[in-house]
């Protein structure tokens, strides 16, 4: 049963990444891929459950007649059972917050799986360790209590210095206690293990990862620390005791995605008399349709930093006191001149035709400004090449001291204002009482403590399960 769960659970989270249906709630998942791939994942999922009970139907004679053992509770089959069922429950949690958007608007934060599974993995550490100093069948009770001793006096006494150094929280602490207790069972079983019979030392290795996967866990995700930088080009800014200078977007060839225009943000990080380069990604992906983001990490042996971009604000073209907004026949005092705004020039092209929709188009706005000595007619215009404006200047006739741009219109119904067009004068002389920003990049920079621990863990649980595998693979030429 538990294989068929687990199986039928694949092809469920295959079907809420891939049909699109928490496309508003979800970052993993991907854009509705239409109809028929909706449907062919249903039936994909509803095929395979199908099979499945037909196996069980098929068997159900055969299963029937198994008969079950009567366990002890003081032995490993029934702390086998036990750890099977926390699993399940850990698996119930994922499986409710993950279906939750389906059946109600929103999604579910990732503190709800935080919370939810804490007390679950302090459970599976526990029994971890506790399984492994139990025997098969029967145990005698005071020898347990006995081999219990040594790690758990171990795993109290480091437990109460990471109090010291600061886990505060009691739930992490009693997580951190479970975690070193089976550190310590697994790593006093691999040591007799490797004295007396070093084909079976692989299980403890697996199960030693498993326990500084919890621990890098502790370290890295609890006491991580985060903070949200705006990194102004060739401005450098303070955070984690790091300098932090963005240098500007460096465009690159991706062999594997030719279609979309990658970029590195580079941002030179410095401290005590040390610089790297971090080079976050940022790119639009015609496929996704969105703005991808990937991350850049510079490891440490203690912790690592992460650059996570969050967007680039790209650089005002005009400063907000050189726009004016005036309706059609509106006349407009600005500075020592008087701008009206006559109308719009759509020259040739037909307004919402198809040259506009292509996005390659020019537009004008007529204006009429006076000075101290001429009325003169003015044209600022737009050029727009693949939707990406270009502002064409226009000046009054000897007077250099005004350049003139066109830089939006409006129309609406006249119940709505009408229509309108945004139009910068940009003083040449002085050019602005407002400096300009250059572009800005938004990031998220975040410090790791310790995550080493959790990759340690990864590699020697991979460790001990090619060893087991080994073991498995001689017992059976055996």
């Amino acid at each position: 049963m538990l294989c068929i769960i687990a199986y039928l659970l694949v092809l469920y989270s295959t079907f809420l990444t891939r049909s699109g249906i928490l496309g508003d709630s979800s970052v993993h998942s991907f854009v509705d891929p239409g109809f028929e791939v909706y449907v062919a994942l249903i039936v994909f999922i509803s095929l395979f459950t199908l099979i499945s009970i037909a196996a069980i139907l098929y068997r159900y004679k055969e299963l029937k007649s198994l008969n079950a053992e009567t366990n002890k509770m003081l032995s490993r089959e029934s702390t086998l059972f036990i750890d099977s069922i926390t699993l399940c429950a850990a698996a119930l949690v994922i499986l409710a917050g993950t279906s939750w958007p389906i059946f109600a608007k929103g999604s579910i934060d990732a503190a709800f799986y935080n919370k939810m599974n804490l007390p679950i993995a302090i459970l599976i550490a526990l029994i971890n360790g506790i399984s492994l100093l139990l025997k098969w069948k029967q145990n005698d009770e005071k020898k347990f209590f006995v081999s219990l001793m040594f790690p758990l006096t171990l795993a109290f006494v480091v437990t109460i210095g990471l109090v010291i150094v600061g886990v505060q929280d009691f739930l992490i602490a009693l997580f951190a206690l479970a975690s070193l207790f089976t550190f310590f069972v697994n790593a006093e079983l691999a040591v007799n293990a490797f004295k007396k019979n070093k084909s079976s030392i692989g299980a403890y290795i697996a199960h030693i990862g498993i326990a500084l996967i919890f621990l890098g866990i502790i370290a890295s995700s609890k006491y991580s620390k985060e903070e949200n930088l705006s990194l102004e080009l060739n401005k450098p800014v303070n955070a984690f005791g790091y300098t932090l200078t963005y240098i500007g977007a460096t465009p690159f060839e991706d062999p594997n995605n030719k279609i979309d225009t990658k970029y590195h943000f580079n941002v030179r990080i410095e401290k005590d008399n040390k610089e790297m380069l971090l080079r976050p990604v940022m790119y639009y992906s015609e496929y996704s349709k969105g703005l991808m983001k990937n991350p850049d990490i510079a490891n440490f042996a203690t912790k690592d930093f992460y650059l996570s971009p969050m967007g680039l604000v790209e650089p005002e073209v005009f400063a907000e006191d050189e726009l004016h907004e005036l309706k059609k026949g509106e006349e407009k005092k600005i500075g020592d001149l008087t701008v009206q705004f006559n109308d719009f020039d759509f020259g040739n092209i037909e307004m919402g035709g198809e040259e506009i929709k292509s996005g390659n188009y020019t537009i004008g706005a007529l204006l009429k400004v006076k000075d101290s000595k001429y009325t003169e007619n003015l044209e600022p215009k737009i050029k727009y090449t693949e939707g990406n404006p270009e502002y064409m200047t226009a000046r009054i006739t000897g007077n250099d001291k005004y350049s003139f741009y066109f830089v939006k219109m409006s129309i609406k119904g006249e119940d709505q204002g009408g229509a309108t067009a945004t139009i910068a004068v940009v003083n040449n002389l002085n050019q602005s009482q407002t400096p300009k920003a250059d572009e800005t990049l938004v990031l998220t920079a975040s410090i790791k403590p310790f995550i080493n621990i959790l990759w340690t863990g990864t590699g020697v649980l991979v460790l001990g399960f090619f060893l087991s595998i080994l073991k498995r693979r001689k017992e059976l030429r055996g």
